[in-house]
């Protein structure tokens, strides 16, 4: 079995031998490192730690957080542009899907899965977030294609799940059975279980219901289930995108001020069968939630996704989840935390405006043998350099310790 106390460090980036894991007669994906450059990156990561990083964790409080954050978001995004150059991961590359299909989990729904990477590798599932953003090729990069058997799947009423965008039928609980009946249909005794923002509550709820059936877990932008962290996406990440948050209320009514409020207003007009009702909704939340996901004013998701295909079962499944408090107890976490001994390693962004650090901070409180690593310059999404090179580093150091992977199936 695998020691999980060899991941317990706390530490805000990977050293830069992120080559550790990897056989000689592999190909380093990383770019070379100017001294210079380690210089410049060494000294504002540590001013970046001392006038910033180190104040937040020290603090559970939102409203603490966020005049932090605001104080420092314009020193980050400076540093960012400076030092973060050439030094990161480049992605795995995607590798084909060798299976896909659909299973039948209940009368109402199907969901879509499929596979890739190595078909006789170390499993790993990916968890999507939102609810309701569906699973991407990209993510499929994430992993090692000769070492992973990867499998990914769209959760109910998500992406090529069907049917599209339904709500009924649709719980935290329900998607954990569904998990598991993937797990069992693709006869996959345990597996190393990854997750992000939503799909990381998602992954800790699976983890704690099916402990013996995971070898490990990585977590981005964790995620809780407490209604704080619904009002702050709905209300307290305005106080650093005031116009985004502006469009945002105006959509429903210039006088509405309460997170819950707006929320529920949002979620009445996505469940309305009449398209032109809810899908300007849609439109509108998502194009803000895509504002905020990065702080890289030149990233893809600062613009928003507003594409017809996706902003409606991400916006309406996500309002479902919200305004039902992620069908939890919102300490269900917490006090199902002696189950989580399993190898752990919970990535955070360090000016994640959607997923704030305090969630993850008391994750890793909680756990003994979680791994917690600050990315930092960086915000929520995958597709920011820091945050995907860390990513590869994460799934390069499980890789690492489940090399010999028949030893814990």
């Amino acid at each position: 079995m695998i020691e999980s106390n060899k991941l317990r460090q706390s530490y805000f980036i990977w050293p830069f031998n992120s080559n550790l894991f990897r056989t000689k007669s592999e190909t380093p994906r990383a770019y070379k490192i100017k001294p210079l450059y380690v210089i410049i990156f060494l000294k504002l990561s540590f001013i970046a730690i001392v006038s910033f990083t180190g104040n937040i964790l020290a603090s559970h409080n939102f409203d603490i957080m966020a005049s932090l954050l605001k104080r420092n978001l314009p020193v980050m995004q400076s540093q960012m542009t400076r030092a973060f150059t050439t030094q990161f991961l480049s992605p795995y590359p995607k590798s084909p899907i060798n299976r896909q299909g659909f299973i039948n989990v209940s009368p109402l729904h199907q969901i879509y899965f499929e596979e890739s990477g190595n078909p006789s590798g170390f499993p790993i599932v990916y968890l999507h977030g939102g609810p309701g953003y569906g699973c991407t090729e990209y993510s499929r990069s994430f992993f090692d294609p000769k070492f992973y058997r990867i499998i990914a799947f769209d959760q109910r009423g998500s992406g090529r799940s069907r049917p599209y965008a339904e709500i009924k039928n649709n719980t935290t609980n329900d998607l954990v059975r569904d998990i598991e009946t993937i797990r069992n249909h693709l006869n996959i005794p345990k597996w190393l279980v990854f997750g992000g923002s939503w799909g990381s509550l998602l992954t800790l709820v699976y983890a704690i219901h099916y402990p013996d059936n995971c070898n490990g877990l990585i977590l981005l932008g964790t995620q809780l289930g407490k209604r704080e962290e619904i009002n702050w996406f709905m209300k307290g990440a305005g106080t650093f995108f005031p116009k985004q948050w502006q469009n945002l209320r105006d959509f429903i009514s210039p006088n509405i001020n309460d997170p819950q409020e707006l929320l529920k207003a949002y979620h009445s007009l996505l469940v309305n069968p009449d398209e032109a009702i809810h899908l300007p909704a849609a439109r509108s939340l998502c194009s803000y939630g895509g504002s905020i996901a990065s702080i890289y004013k030149n990233s893809q998701t600062t613009q928003g996704n507003t594409d017809n295909d996706r902003v409606l079962a991400l916006a309406r499944i996500s309002t479902h989840y919200w305004t039902n408090d992620f069908f939890l107890n919102p300490n269900f976490v917490a006090e199902n935390r002696n189950v989580l001994k399993m190898p752990c390693i919970i990535l955070q962004g360090q000016c994640d405006f959607i997923t704030p650090p305090a969630s993850s901070f008391e994750l890793s409180q909680m756990l003994e043998h979680a791994q917690y690593v600050v990315i930092p310059n960086s915000g929520h999404s995958s597709q920011e350099p820091p945050v995907l090179d860390a990513i590869l580093k994460a799934t390069d150091t499980m890789k690492g310790l489940f090399a010999d992977y028949n030893s814990v199936k």
